[in-house]
């Protein structure tokens, strides 16, 4: 009886033994899968983000051209059709707009013209630039001139180029509505005037 009761005991503790042993292994195998999943997903997971913010850029990057060519365009049309030409044209700005400028190098022989627009991306501010081949001006909402100071000038960051911002509200996210006119009296200095494209945002103005 005693020999066949050590027997028993010794046969049973093996069998548990070995069953706690193979439900370890088995946990560690989900531990070691599961692991093998997170080192897939995390990676993935960070270059579709990218990829994400990447195509959204594109996207905003690609609707201010638009917007730019948009406005070139019906400028170019007022200016070669001449006062009292009046366009207005209805626009959609995107949200990742930082700020909008009219840029012009009044004092030289040859001026030049430009849009241009600070864009927050996902690597940091871009700036673009679009020129336009007729003189433009930027009006605020109380048709005047936009503020110009040497601050802007900075922010711009074009050396012999003048910079005036349009007021955030004329790009904020949404749709706008932007009075094109042809001026005869557009003023470029204390001396100067002349015929020039005005831009100015009349939203406020139509609602």
């Amino acid at each position: 009886m005693s020999t066949t009761f050590i027997n028993a005991t010794y046969l049973f503790f093996p069998m548990f033994s070995g069953k706690r042993g193979a439900s370890a292994q088995v946990s560690m195998e989900y531990v070691m899968i599961f692991a093998f999943i997170l080192l897939i997903i995390i990676p993935t997971a960070y270059v579709f983000r990218d990829y994400i913010r990447e195509s959204t850029d594109s996207i905003t990057i690609n609707k201010i051209g638009r917007i730019a060519r948009a406005i070139a365009d019906t400028g170019r049309e007022a200016y070669f059709t001449g006062p009292p030409f009046k366009s207005v044209i209805t626009i959609e700005f995107p949200e990742q707009i930082g700020s909008m400028y009219v840029l012009d190098s009044r004092e030289s022989q040859s001026p030049e013209y430009f849009l241009m627009f600070n864009v927050l991306t996902a690597t940091g501010t871009q700036t673009l630039f679009f020129e336009s081949d007729v003189p433009i001006q930027c009006y605020t909402s109380a048709s005047n001139l936009c503020l110009e100071d040497t601050t802007l000038h900075e922010q711009c960051r074009v050396p012999g180029f003048h910079c005036s911002a349009f007021e955030a509200r004329d790009y904020s996210p949404g749709l706008k509505r932007m009075k094109i006119e042809a001026n005869a009296n557009c003023r470029f200095s204390e001396q100067v005037t002349a015929t020039c494209v005005r831009l100015d945002e009349i939203s406020d103005e139509l609602t």
